[in-house]
């Protein structure tokens, strides 16, 4: 997810400081969505706040979060002392592949030959954000596919009405991971199934590339249509948000 961010629109890049990653996205100054910072090890992102802070002020963006694994409670106490704000708690979940079922039958048109920018505009109007809040950070990939991402497309009514990112991980030599993000539904074309038909979609198709699992985090409306398709809870992150 960070690497996508910090490459896709002018002027994004990924700031790495020992294990702690960052993505700058000047684009979209007053988003921590796509501002967000992640790291490795428990306790490691105290001694880098003030670097991070610089790289960030130093590209005009005003605000950024870090993500804190639910197991790490020294960074969040640091970080709530630090008069950051904690702003979500998103559960971690895992789908082991194998449990899926037959493919069914596509309901509505999906097709995986999506662009960064569909990711950028439906998850903006899903999100009830005003235009060109996030757009602007998701638009400078020129191919339908770049490396281990794939962008889905679902269509109604003749237009694009959702999308969704997939991304490739290689964990281990016993399989690679399929890391579902960036799923969004256009208002026009909610409770649909638009949802449903591509991450049925995505979940099959990784299963017969070779992933053995599908991991994401989840958001609080998100959660329930995760755990009907057999996802469990794994983890949790709480989001600590920049409050000036």
């Amino acid at each position: 997810m960070i690497a996508l961010l910090g490459s896709a629109a002018p002027g994004s890049r990924v700031q790495v400081i020992g294990d702690v990653r960052a993505s700058v996205v000047p684009a979209a100054p007053d988003s921590a969505q796509v501002n967000m910072v992640t790291y490795l090890h428990p306790g490691g992102v105290g001694p880098k706040l003030n670097a991070l802070r610089a790289a960030y002020e130093g590209s005009g963006v005003r605000r950024w979060a870090v993500w804190v694994p639910d197991t790490d409670k020294e960074t969040a106490r640091m970080l709530t002392s630090s008069d950051y704000l904690r702003t979500a708690t998103l559960p971690a979940m895992m789908l082991r592949l194998a449990s899926l079922g037959r493919r069914p039958p596509r309901a509505l048109d999906v097709d995986d030959r999506g662009h960064v920018e569909t990711i950028g505009w439906i998850n903006e109007a899903a999100l009830g954000h005003e235009p060109g809040t996030i757009a602007g950070a998701f638009r400078d990939e020129p191919d339908a596919r770049t490396g281990r991402r794939t962008y889905y497309r679902a269509w109604h009514d003749g237009s694009a009405a959702g999308a969704l990112c997939t991304i490739r991980h290689r964990w281990s030599n016993n399989g690679d991971d399929c890391g579902l993000s960036w799923l969004g539904v256009a208002p026009v074309a909610r409770r649909k199934g638009v949802a449903t038909a591509l991450l049925t979609t995505a979940l099959h198709d990784a299963r017969e590339r070779g992933c053995i699992t599908a991991t994401l985090q989840a958001s609080e409306q998100g959660e329930p249509l995760y755990r009907a398709l057999g996802f469990t809870t794994v983890g949790e992150f709480g989001v600590y948000e920049t409050t000036a």
